[in-house]
């Protein structure tokens, strides 16, 4: 299996990023789910993880409305998240 986790880039705007590191809840290690919604021309995926939308690079096949699970690497200074390989991600049709 290819390993993904360095495939996936986030970004996240710096509004984005204080709304969650001021989130108690969320910390080093957190799984999210995250559902894309839309995926753009230049080949970044909206990604909808509830409480907050992101931006990512994915750089292995993914369709609208396929889940992502990704990991909390860290809060600070930047809010880093990496794609959860544990979990198969589905890309057939």
């Amino acid at each position: 299996m290819m390993n993904r986790s360095s495939q996936v880039e986030f970004f996240v705007s710096s509004e984005l990023e204080k709304f969650i590191l001021n989130q108690e809840l969320l910390g080093p290690g957190d799984k999210l789910d995250g559902k894309i919604i839309e995926i753009k021309k230049d080949g970044k995926a909206l990604i909808d993880f509830g409480a907050f939308r992101a931006l990512a690079e994915i750089k292995f096949p993914i369709k609208v409305g396929e889940t992502l699970r990704v990991i909390v690497d860290a809060k600070v200074p930047q809010l880093k998240l990496r794609l959860d390989n544990s979990r198969r991600v589905d890309v057939s049709g």
